[in-house]
């Protein structure tokens, strides 16, 4: 199947010229800034079956996100960190009011989900980063909307780093990997589950599952980049 587009209307970005490179506050001011809605028959074509209902994302990792959000994860750009965690936020609430307003979809996907949790880091890395991205991603949300975030999940072990792992190695390692905290009150029926980039979905299937075991009947997964589908990335 062909790969869906994702990214802005205003502007191609498809094609990287490295001597323009904007900042994102200054990108924002240019595009028309919402989320792409993938459609669950194309991204269940490379991430399979899933127990999450809706993925959305600013758009594929490519230029100019991967620049930003690899300067603000490993070059310690913060205020690179901060505008792309407004961008998100402003990007979840204009999606929701056009979804309202268009009336898309059911009901339930049509209104704002009820708390937001996040992948969790390692603590490793976490010491060795001083933040975890997604956390700050959801919560910076989570001011916008004013809806609570769960601290859902943990790290069961440090593991090895997943870059370069496919779908079906990383999918093994989640399993091990992640396990979902013990609440003091019942578990909202809609959550938004938010990774600052998504390449093969494992982690985000593995605890979409676990919150499906907690009872969560709507699950919408959030983030900033997504990996265009590799048809060896089995």
């Amino acid at each position: 199947d062909k790969v869906p587009s994702c990214h802005f209307r205003t502007r191609d970005v498809s094609t990287p010229d490295h001597s323009m490179v904007m900042s994102p506050d200054h990108w924002a001011e240019s595009v028309a800034l919402t989320f792409c809605k993938l459609e669950p028959h194309h991204w269940r074509t490379w991430l399979g079956n899933t127990s999450y209902q809706q993925l959305l994302c600013l758009s594929y990792y490519q230029f100019p996100w991967q620049h930003w959000i690899l300067c603000w994860k490993f070059h310690d750009d913060l205020l690179a960190g901060a505008l792309l965690c407004q961008l998100f936020a402003r990007a979840a609430t204009t999606h929701f009011n056009i979804v309202t307003q268009q009336h898309i979809g059911s009901a339930q996907y049509a209104k704002i989900p009820a708390a937001i949790c996040y992948v969790p880091t390692s603590k490793t890395r976490y010491a060795k980063r001083g933040f975890n991205p997604a956390e700050r991603v959801a919560r910076t949300l989570a001011s916008s909307w004013q809806r609570p975030v769960i601290d859902a999940f943990y790290c069961k072990a440090d593991t090895q780093a997943q870059v370069g792992a496919n779908r079906r190695q990383r999918l093994r390692q989640a399993t091990k990997r992640f396990g979902i905290k013990a609440q003091s009150s019942p578990w909202p029926t809609s959550v938004v589950l938010v990774d600052d980039v998504i390449t093969t979905g494992a982690t985000v299937q593995c605890l979409a599952r676990l919150l499906t075991q907690q009872g969560v009947k709507h699950i919408t997964v959030a983030c900033l980049c997504l990996t265009a589908p590799n048809r060896d990335d089995k």
